[in-house]
């Protein structure tokens, strides 16, 4: 809730920057100013328009898994770090209380937006890492088949 606050009043803070040329801390205050009447119509149309544009993106290279939650979040995994990606189906109400960021603060974790397949990660820290795909399989085969092909990263490969 805080951060849904947070961003709503501070929406117009870029906006002042520019077209009102003031610096940082005076933009903050006047974005505060802006949305201070109208927070619950701002909130209003923000709100559904970050559903419309979130989206989850997994880009695996050579080195890394990244994960792109947009507009939220972007987490960089080393491909050192995964001890092992299994494809599989998951529960995500049961397992991890629903769809989104889950499990912030505990050793279970999910990125995920809509269906019930994705590829988990165990990381060497011990952490799991649900993350949601539409191709579980494919994306659990690449970034097994680049552990292995990549000698240099402890742990990986057969």
């Amino acid at each position: 809730a805080g951060l849904a606050y947070l961003f709503t009043v501070l929406t117009f803070a870029p906006v002042v920057i520019v077209l009102e040329r003031k610096p940082v801390m005076a933009s903050i205050t006047r974005s505060f100013q802006l949305v201070r009447n109208h927070f619950w119509l701002i909130f209003g149309i923000l709100f559904p328009l970050a559903f419309y544009y979130m989206r989850l993106e997994v880009i695996v290279d050579p080195a890394a898994v990244q994960i792109d939650f947009r507009p939220i979040l972007t987490r960089t995994i080393p491909l050192s770090d995964i001890v092992a990606a299994e494809p599989r189906t998951y529960d995500p109400l049961r397992e991890y209380g629903g769809w989104g960021i889950r499990g912030v603060m505990g050793k279970k974790k999910a990125y995920t937006t809509t269906g019930r397949e994705g590829v988990e990660l165990t990381l060497r820290s011990g952490e799991r890492l649900m993350i949601g795909s539409q191709h579980p399989g494919i994306l659990a085969e690449t970034i097994n088949n680049l552990r292995e092909l990549s000698p240099a990263l402890p742990g990986s490969g057969p």
